[in-house]
C-alpha cells in the first residue's frame, strides 16, 4: 500500500501534461500533429520541470502519450526507477486516459484512472 501512495504521486504531476494534451485534441480534433511532444508549444515547462520526491521526470511524446518516469529510490521498491506511462484514448469528443501496458511498474502500484 505505502509503494502504491508512493507511485500515485504520478498521477498528480502527470495532471498538467493530461490537461495540455486535452486541450491540444479538443482545438485540434486530432492526436496527430507536429506541437503534439513538444512542451514548449503546448504550453508546458521542459520534461525535468515536473518533478517531485518520487518523479523524476513527466515527458509528452507521439500521439499524446505521457511517460512518467519514477526515481529511483529503494523506498520505491520495485517500481524504483521505473516508467508509468498514460495513453489517451478518444472517446467522442473527449479523451479517456489509461494506464498503458507499456508501463514498466508493477500492475500492483498502478495508480486507478
Amino acid at each position: 500500500y505505502t509503494i502504491r501512495t508512493k507511485v500515485g504521486e504520478s498521477a498528480s504531476l502527470a495532471s498538467a501534461a493530461r490537461t495540455a494534451v486535452d486541450v491540444f485534441y479538443s482545438e485540434n480534433g486530432t492526436l496527430a500533429g507536429t506541437a503534439m511532444g513538444n512542451h514548449t508549444s503546448m504550453g508546458l515547462s521542459g520534461v525535468a520541470s515536473y518533478n517531485a520526491k518520487y518523479v523524476s521526470t513527466v515527458d509528452v511524446g507521439t500521439r499524446g502519450r505521457i511517460d512518467v518516469r519514477l526515481k529511483s529510490l529503494t523506498e520505491l521498491g520495485d517500481a524504483s526507477g521505473d516508467l508509468l506511462v498514460y495513453t489517451p484514448d478518444p472517446k467522442g469528443g473527449n479523451l479517456e486516459w489509461v494506464v498503458s501496458s507499456a508501463t514498466t511498474i508493477p500492475a500492483k502500484y498502478w495508480p486507478r484512472r
